[in-house]
């Protein structure tokens, strides 16, 4: 059987993410059928969205979430952002349930503005819808909340609703190639060569 090329993903922003398995590429030798092509696409991509919504968002690789009271600075929760190395922090309340959420995103339109927010609280500058979905819900969920709120994290909660976790692009990314390790390649929206291996963390 003649081996087939990678498939191409593009690591889009969280409301383009919708695509993804739309922009899958097969390059196929002339002797195969432009027939066998459709057949072939049209196989990955339902495979891929029935996985999606049978498994739960358990089965991603869940990342450790940092989590911030909306009374905290603005200074103080990107030196988090910073320790850890991710780019958001989820605002909680007192019982530890998702108020809202501070990202990279809305940092850079702080800074680009000019204004003095550094020693002001996060609850002046979050975004104060924080989407967030369940264990149990099916990874589909997770894909929606981030194209309905043109986002790249989503908020994992337990069964009391508490913040637990976090997940979104990244952690889709990683199931895809996860289940088509072969096939499947990620290629990053910069001019630079796309990356025939998977990325680290």
């Amino acid at each position: 059987m003649v081996p087939l090329s990678p498939l191409l993903l593009s690591e889009t922003q969280a409301g383009s993410i919708a695509i993804l398995v739309h922009k899958m590429q097969i390059s196929l030798n002339q002797e195969h059928s432009r027939q066998y092509q459709s057949w072939f696409i049209k196989g990955i991509i339902m495979g891929l969205r029935e996985n999606l919504g049978l498994e739960t968002v358990r089965r991603l690789e869940l990342r450790r979430l940092i989590t911030a009271t909306p009374d905290m600075l603005v200074r103080d929760a990107i030196q988090l952002m910073r320790k850890h190395d991710i780019g958001c922090v989820v605002v909680v309340d007192e019982e530890g349930k998702p108020d809202g959420i501070f990202t990279e995103s809305l940092l850079r339109h702080l800074i680009l503005s000019g204004s003095s927010f550094l020693d002001e609280p996060l609850k002046g500058h979050m975004a104060d819808r924080c989407p967030w979905v369940k264990m149990t819900d099916p990874i589909q969920t997770v894909l929606e909340a981030m194209q309905i709120n043109n986002i790249r994290f989503i908020c994992v909660v337990d069964e009391e609703g508490k913040a637990c976790a976090l997940t979104g692009q990244k952690g889709l990314m990683e199931y895809i190639a996860e289940h088509y390790p072969r096939v499947v390649m990620v290629q990053r929206i910069t001019p630079i060569k796309p990356v025939h291996k998977r990325e680290g963390a």
